[in-house]
């Protein structure tokens, strides 16, 4: 699964349905959520995609949690949530090979916690 999918995406999502401080996927007061939010994970609960965005940025030493709380000194150039992580999923994309991708996406069906719905 090619990382560009998620990049277009999250991309086509306006700039005030994402939260600019820290949320834990979704803010009910603001209605607004992160890029895991967006994608579908809730509490305890990841989805093939996010699992598979996680091992991703695993890959590369880098931490979702931390590039979206703005942890991340490479990232913190970028002022809103969406430019931080896009650009992310880009330096991810850059560094990935197809074969990595593949292998990556194998293991995130295998941990993710929708792995029972494909049996």
């Amino acid at each position: 699964m090619p990382i560009k999918h998620y990049s277009d995406f999250l991309k086509a999502i306006p700039e005030e349905y994402w939260c600019q401080n820290p949320v834990f996927y979704y803010n009910p007061n603001r209605f607004c959520w992160d890029a895991l939010g967006f994608l579908g994970e809730k509490i305890h609960s990841s989805t093939n995609r996010t699992k598979y965005l996680e091992l991703c940025f695993a890959q590369v030493d880098l931490s979702i949690a931390r590039v979206l709380d703005n942890e991340i000194p490479l990232f913190q150039e970028y002022k809103s949530n969406k430019a931080r992580f896009l650009a992310a999923l880009s330096y991810v994309e850059e560094r990935l090979e197809e074969k990595e991708l593949k292998q990556i996406l194998i293991k995130s069906k295998i941990l993710s916690d929708e792995r029972n719905k494909f049996r």
